[in-house]
């Protein structure tokens, strides 16, 4: 189970290059890495599709 800063930095992505891609910005991908308890299903489902992950491999929580 990773966080999901963790999946991030095995990608060797920063918060601003993923929130391009996800179409948001660093700050909410800052937000969603320092806590992820209440992240929107639509940017769960990007992080799952970016990272080739299932939801019971990510961790949410702070």
């Amino acid at each position: 189970m990773k966080t999901l800063k963790e999946l991030r930095t095995d990608y060797g992505l920063t918060q601003k290059e993923l929130g391009d891609l996800f179409k948001v910005s660093s700050r909410t991908i800052q937000n969603m890495e320092k806590d992820s308890t209440n992240i929107k299903d639509s940017l769960l489902s990007k992080y799952m599709s970016a990272f080739n992950v299932k939801y019971d491999d990510i961790f949410l929580g702070n």
